[in-house]
């Protein structure tokens, strides 16, 4: 990795990224004007859900966000590693890190919800979690090796590599990757490999929860010598959420500092709980929805 990271965390601040919105269909102005008005309100980057049917497709809609824009970051999150071969994901990610100045952090995940679904619609044949995990880890390795110059031959799930190499320069080298994990497995290969780890939990997870979370992946880091950040995604900020959200919260909506997702939106209170997820549970990203984006702008300038 390129970038250390105490260079992606800054001066002890939480970085906030927005998930793009957007419909399948993407409209580019909008996505334009979106995408320079985060970075104008402060926002540290925008991320695209490899989600197929839901959002627009994931490098090309970084790639104009990217243009729109001169400092906010960009991202996946995540790609399913079953569904792209490697060497496509090592190539796309060069060009986009490149042509964004430094600006991509590339997420990756084993397993999203509707995963089977996009399987097949890809044509790819159901697979038990070790041989995702599996998967997801040697994916990781390939790419290691092509920023690094050298070539691959490796046969990963469906994908087959040959003398595979990446031939065009790359400036930046390989960016700062986010796995999205929760169980221990996982969590013990982000641990040795991501920059950030993302927390996968349940919207309704403890305090205790996350912290148990983020201790055990800890551990596990400390053996290779690493100090991954931690990523959580905000799932509801006072009233505000997403509709398929509100039938699992109804009772849950008020804040009451046990549930980190959870989030108050009176400005003080909400800047206040934003801090004690950095200082008490470590967590120094946090990824919201459209919904959130204005009672999350109000407060960033305070935040330090």
């Amino acid at each position: 990795m390129t970038q250390t990271v105490r260079d992606l965390h800054g001066s002890g601040g939480v970085q906030i990224v927005a998930v793009w919105g957007g419909a399948p269909d993407p409209d580019g102005a909008a996505l334009a004007e979106t995408a320079r008005r985060l970075e104008g309100m402060g926002f540290s980057g925008l991320v695209v859900p490899d989600a197929p049917g839901q959002s627009s497709a994931v490098m090309p809609t970084l790639a104009w966000a990217a243009a729109s824009t001169t400092t906010l970051g960009i991202g996946t999150y995540v790609l399913h590693t079953d569904l792209h071969h490697p060497l496509r994901v090592a190539r796309d990610t060069a060009a986009l890190h490149a042509l964004s100045g430094g600006r991509f952090t590339l997420g990756l995940g084993a397993w999203r919800p509707q995963a089977e679904r996009d399987r097949r619609a890809f044509g790819v044949a159901p697979d038990s979690t070790a041989d995702r995990l599996r998967h997801l880890d040697q994916t990781i390795a390939a790419l290691d090796a092509l920023f690094a110059g050298e070539a691959v031959t490796e046969s990963i799930g469906i994908w087959q590599m040959e003398d595979a190499a990446l031939l065009t320069p790359t400036p930046y080298g390989m960016p700062p990757l986010l796995l999205a994990a929760q169980g221990d497995r996982m969590l013990r290969l982000a641990a040795r490999g991501a920059d950030w780890i993302a927390l996968a939990l349940d919207p309704l997870a403890t305090t205790d929860m996350v912290r148990e979370r983020i201790a055990f992946a800890r551990a596990e880091a400390d053996r290779s010598g690493r100090q991954p950040g931690f990523a959580l995604s905000v799932a509801a900020i006072g009233s505000r959420m997403h509709p398929w959200l509100r039938s699992r919260l109804t009772g849950h909506l008020a804040s009451d500092g046990q549930h980190p997702a959870i989030l108050p939106e009176e400005p003080g209170a909400l800047r206040e709980a934003i801090q004690r997820l950095r200082d008490d549970l470590g967590i120094t990203r946090l990824v919201i929805a459209p919904e959130h984006i204005e009672p999350v702008a109000a407060i960033i300038p305070a935040l330090g």
